[in-house]
């Protein structure tokens, strides 16, 4: 009996130890990507405002070969700046501290605005966006900054993997008490045996050697984790080479 008293003892003395080591690596973790993320928001901001008075200026306006640059230099801000605040969001989401700020909106004015910020991005601008809002109810008591954030997320990932002469669908209908939004693209799809591992943290469907498509893989991580604190949910419709089309659900206003 002490035997296995002893054994039993060392067995929960070990778990323990487990679990705050486990614990301890993931603050760690945490702070890190917390403190590096801050660290390039204030160079990223003086990019930003550098990059907008320069675009501004005559001399620029006027020379096609400084515009070509200052555009790039605005299209590399975006890209950065898009990523880091991916890795914000993750950790904020990870602290426990997150709390939604909820208010009253309708879905179909947030689509507008998000599709009216990124048809003016850099690496977006002139792509085609057809918008078919079919959704009855569209009134929704949620996080109007996060979830925008989650359809802009969509909405690069749907720019990413298809072709620049594509159009994009955004799709809108009611069903069984929610509102879904589908978006839909004609891209390079997705296989069967990465769909369901898409919105895990920092999973990135295999490309070879080919590293043009670039990330960290937290962006479906984050979406997912965003409209489950909403009651919602998401799923994926693919198939290689006919696009991809990402449909997610949110609770409504009755």
């Amino acid at each position: 009996m002490a035997i296995i008293a002893a054994i039993t003892v060392a067995f929960f003395a070990y778990a323990i130890w487990v679990i705050f080591n486990q614990r301890r690596y993931s603050e760690m973790q945490r702070d890190f990507i917390n403190n590096m993320t801050h660290e390039f928001k204030t160079p990223l901001t003086s990019i930003q405002l550098s990059s907008d008075f320069l675009s501004k200026q005559p001399v620029i306006q006027n020379d096609e070969r400084l515009k070509k640059y200052t555009e790039l230099i605005r299209y590399q801000y975006q890209r950065l700046n898009s990523q880091v605040e991916k890795l914000l969001n993750v950790a904020r989401l990870e602290s426990g501290e997150f709390k939604l700020k909820r208010e009253n909106f309708d879905m179909h004015a947030l689509l507008d605005e998000v599709l009216e910020t990124k048809g003016a991005e850099a690496g977006i601008a002139g792509r085609v966006f057809n918008k078919n809002y079919g959704a009855t109810k569209t009134n929704i008591d949620g996080d109007r900054t996060h979830l925008g954030s989650v359809v802009s997320n969509l909405i690069d990932n749907a720019v990413k993997y298809s072709p620049p002469d594509q159009p994009i669908d955004i799709i809108t209908f009611s069903a069984h008490g929610k509102l879904n939004v589908s978006i839909a693209d004609r891209g390079i799809g997705i296989s069967p045996e990465h769909q369901k591992h898409l919105f895990k943290k920092f999973y990135r469907v295999p490309s070879g050697n080919v590293h043009d498509i670039k990330g960290f893989g937290l962006g479906l991580h984050y979406v997912k984790k965003i409209l489950q604190m909403h009651h919602g949910d998401i799923h994926v419709e693919s198939e290689l080479g006919k696009g991809s089309t990402f449909t997610f659900n949110v609770p409504t206003i009755a």
